[in-house]
C-alpha cells in the first residue's frame, strides 16, 4: 500500500509523490480573483470619494449619510477580506477568514436593514401625531448596527473558544493531489454564522419588498429589494462539500520540503566495504577526508576536518563534497541537513505583532474618517479643507493596507506590487500633507487686500499639487516595472542554515529613485511647515504638520541604515515598521489634536473661538 502522500502510477509498479494545490498569486484563477478584488476596492473608494464631495447635495442627504458611509466602510473591507482566501493556508489566514468575512458582512447587511427601515419610518413619520419620528437618524442606526454586528461577533467568540478552525492537508478527496486547506473546527457553528447572515439578508428582503410600494424620493426600497435578490441568488448550502480552495502550483521550495518528507518512507541501502587497516595511522571518520602525507606510503596519510559547506559520508574519505544549495552541513560535517525555508509569514509572532499593528492603525484611521464626516459641517473641519483631508486620511489608510503586501510567501505579483503600491499611495499622503502646508501660507497672504492667491485658495491648490506629485511616482513606477519589475528569489548564500523566500527589486538604483521621490516630497513639505509655523493659523496647522514631517524624516532616515545592515526576513520587518510608524505619526500628529476637540471640547469647536484664536495669533505677528 503506498503512503498517504503518495499514488500509485498507472502499472502500478511504482509509487509517485502527489502535488500539494491550493489557490494561489501564482495561477491565472488566483491572479483573476485578486485582479477582481483590487478592481472592487478601487470602484468602492471611487463611490465613497463620489459621496463625500457632494455630501451637501440632496441625493446624499436623502440616503442617510451616516449608514451609507459605514456600508461603503463594510463593503470596502468586505472586497478586501477576500485576499485572505488566497494564497497558502496558515494557522493566522483560518483563523481571520471566515470570522472577519462575517462580521464585515453583517454588518453590510444590517446598514442595508437599516436603511430599509428608515424608508419605512419615514412614511410612518408622516402621518399626525406618530412617535416614531424620535427614532429617525443617527438613534436607529447606531441601535440596529451595533446590535446585529455585537450578536455575529458573540457567536464568532464561542466558535474560536469552543472549536477554532485551522490549516489542514486533505489526502482523501483527491487521489493525486495534496489539498492545503482551512478545517473550520465545527461545521455547525460554520452553519450557524452563515445562518444568522442568511436571516439578517431575508428580514431585509421582506421590509424592503413590502416597502416597494411605498413613496421615496430615490425609490431606496425597490433597490434594496433588487440588492438582496442577488445576494440570495449567491448562496447554495445543500451541498456537502468541505473543500475551501483548491488549484496551486508546485514551487521549488515545495519540491526540496517533500523530497525531505519522502525520504522517512525509504530504506537507505547501505554497503559496508571492508578496507586494510593502516599501520601508520587510525582511520579518517566521517566528517574527515584524508590527506597524503609527501613521501610518505599510501597508506599513512592526515585526516583533515571538512571545510565549511562540505561533508564526507564514508570513512577514509578521500575529499569532501560540497553539500548542495538547498542544504547545510550539521555539526560534525558528516550530513547535509535541509536548510529551513523563511519569509515573514502570519505563524510568527513577528507577523502577527505587524499584522494586528496594521489593522489597529486602519481601524483608528477608519474612525477617524467616521469622526470627520460625522462632524463635516463644523468649523474645525471646514478650517481644515475637507477635500485635502479626505485624500489624506483615505490614502494613510491605503498606505495601511499596502503592508500586508509584505507578510506572507513572496509570489509574483505580491512583488509586483510592494514597492510599486507603497511609493504612490505615500507619495500621495506626502502630497496631500503639502498642499496643506502650502494652504496655510496663501491662507495667510490672501488675507492681504488685492492679493491675487485667494482664488488658488481651495480644490484648484489641491489639484495642482496632490495629482502632478502622485503623478511622477506613478511613471517612476512604470517605468520601473517595465525596465526592471522585482521578482520572487531564493536567498540561499545570506545565511547558512536558512533560505529566504524574498522578493527581487530588479534594479536597487530604481527603488532609491522612488524613495528618494519621497524623500524630496517629505523635506519640502517639511521646509515649508517649518518657515511657515509662526504664522497665524485656525488650528496650528502648520506647527502640527512640521512636528509630523520631523517624526516621518526621523523614521525614514534610521530606516536607511537599518535596512541596509538587515538580512532575511527582519529586512522586510523593518520596511513594514517603518511604514507603519511613519504613517501613525502623520495620523497622530496631524489629526489627534482635531479629534480631541471634536469629541472632548466641543466648546472650542465654534466660529467664536476660532476667530478668538486668530485674532490672538495676528496679535503675536504684529
Amino acid at each position: 500500500m503506498c503512503p498517504d502522500d503518495q499514488y500509485p502510477n498507472k502499472t502500478q509498479d511504482q509509487s509517485i509523490a502527489r502535488e500539494i494545490i491550493y489557490l494561489s498569486y501564482e495561477e491565472p484563477l488566483g491572479v483573476v480573483l485578486a485582479s477582481l478584488a483590487l478592481f472592487l476596492s478601487v470602484i468602492k473608494l471611487v463611490v465613497l470619494w463620489s459621496f463625500i464631495q457632494h455630501y451637501n447635495t440632496p441625493i446624499v442627504k436623502a440616503n442617510n449619510w451616516s449608514v451609507t458611509c459605514a456600508l461603503l466602510a463594510s463593503l470596502l473591507f468586505y472586497f478586501l477580506c477576500s485576499f485572505f482566501f488566497i494564497g497558502r493556508p496558515g494557522w493566522m489566514t483560518c483563523l481571520l477568514r471566515q470570522t472577519v468575512f462575517g462580521i464585515i458582512f453583517s454588518t453590510a447587511v444590517t446598514c442595508v436593514l437599516v436603511k430599509t427601515i428608515t424608508v419605512v419610518f419615514i412614511f410612518m413619520a408622516t402621518k399626525p401625531g406618530n412617535r416614531v419620528k424620535k427614532w429617525l437618524g443617527k438613534r436607529l442606526a447606531f441601535l440596529v448596527i451595533i446590535l446585529s454586528s455585537l450578536s455575529q461577533a458573540g457567536i464568532y467568540v464561542v466558535w474560536l473558544a469552543t472549536s477554532p478552525p485551522f490549516p489542514e492537508f486533505d489526502m482523501q478527496s483527491q487521489v493525486d493531489v495534496i489539498i492545503v486547506q482551512c478545517n473550520e473546527g465545527s461545521v455547525h457553528m460554520f452553519y450557524l454564522i452563515l445562518g444568522y447572515m442568511g436571516n439578517l439578508a431575508l428580514i431585509s428582503f421582506t421590509v424592503a419588498f413590502f416597502a416597494r410600494r411605498l413613496p421615496d424620493t430615490f425609490n431606496e426600497a425597490k433597490l434594496i429589494t433588487f440588492s438582496i435578490q442577488l445576494l440570495s441568488v449567491n448562496y447554495n448550502c445543500a451541498q456537502e462539500d468541505k473543500l475551501m480552495a483548491v488549484i496551486g502550483g508546485l514551487t521549488s521550495p515545495n519540491s526540496i520540503q517533500m523530497a525531505n518528507a519522502f525520504n522517512t518512507y525509504k530504506i537507505p541501502q547501505i554497503k559496508i566495504m571492508t578496507m586494510p587497516r593502516s599501520t601508520c595511522v587510525e582511520s579518517c571518520h566521517p566528517g574527515q577526508s584524508k590527506f597524503v602525507q609527501q613521501g610518505e606510503p599510501v597508506c599513512c596519510y592526515d585526516c583533515i576536518q571538512c571545510p565549511k559547506g562540505e561533508i564526507s559520508s564514508q570513512v577514509d574519505a578521500d575529499q569532501c563534497e560540497v553539500c548542495p544549495d538547498d542544504q547545510y552541513p550539521n555539526s560534525n560535517h558528516d550530513r547535509c541537513i535541509a536548510k529551513e525555508i523563511t519569509y515573514l509569514s502570519y505563524a510568527e509572532p513577528l507577523g502577527i505583532a505587524l499584522a494586528f499593528l496594521a489593522l489597529v492603525l486602519c481601524m483608528n484611521t477608519a474612525v477617524v474618517t467616521g469622526t470627520f464626516s460625522m462632524h463635516w459641517n463644523t468649523p474645525i473641519v471646514k478650517a481644515n479643507n475637507w477635500s485635502i483631508t479626505c485624500a489624506l486620511l483615505c490614502s494613510l489608510l491605503l498606505c495601511f493596507l499596502c503592508s500586508f503586501l509584505f507578510i506572507g510567501r513572496p509570489v509574483k505579483v505580491t512583488c509586483l506590487l510592494r514597492q510599486t503600491v507603497f511609493g504612490i499611495v505615500f507619495s500621495m499622503a506626502v502630497a496631500c500633507v503639502l498642499a496643506k502646508t502650502i494652504m496655510v501660507v496663501l491662507a495667510f497672504v490672501a488675507t492681504k487686500p488685492g492679493n491675487r492667491m485667494r482664488k488658488w485658495v481651495g480644490r484648484r491648490l489641491a489639484v495642482w499639487v496632490i495629482i502632478p506629485s502622485s503623478l511622477t511616482q506613478v511613471v517612476i513606477c512604470l517605468v520601473w516595472l517595465v525596465t526592471f519589475p522585482p521578482f520572487p528569489e531564493l536567498d540561499m548564500h545570506s545565511q547558512a542554515d536558512t533560505i529566504t523566500v524574498q522578493c527581487n527589486e530588479g534594479s536597487t538604483l530604481m527603488f532609491y529613485i522612488a524613495l528618494g521621490y519621497m524623500g524630496v516630497l517629505v523635506l519640502i513639505s517639511f521646509t515649508v511647515a517649518f518657515l511657515a509655523r509662526t504664522l497665524p493659523d485656525t488650528v496650528n496647522e502648520a506647527k502640527l504638520i512640521t512636528f509630523s514631517m520631523l517624526v516621518f524624516c526621523s523614521m525614514w532616515v534610521s530606516f536607511v541604515p537599518t535596512y541596509l545592515s538587515t538580512k532575511g526576513k527582519y529586512l522586510v520587518a523593518v520596511e513594514v515598521f517603518s511604514i507603519l510608524t511613519s504613517g501613525a505619526g502623520l495620523l497622530g500628529c496631524i489629526f489627534l489634536p482635531k479629534c480631541y476637540i471634536i469629541l472632548l471640547r466641543p466648546d472650542m469647536n465654534t466660529r467664536e473661538q476660532l476667530v478668538k484664536k486668530r485674532n490672538h495669533a495676528n496679535g503675536e505677528v504684529k
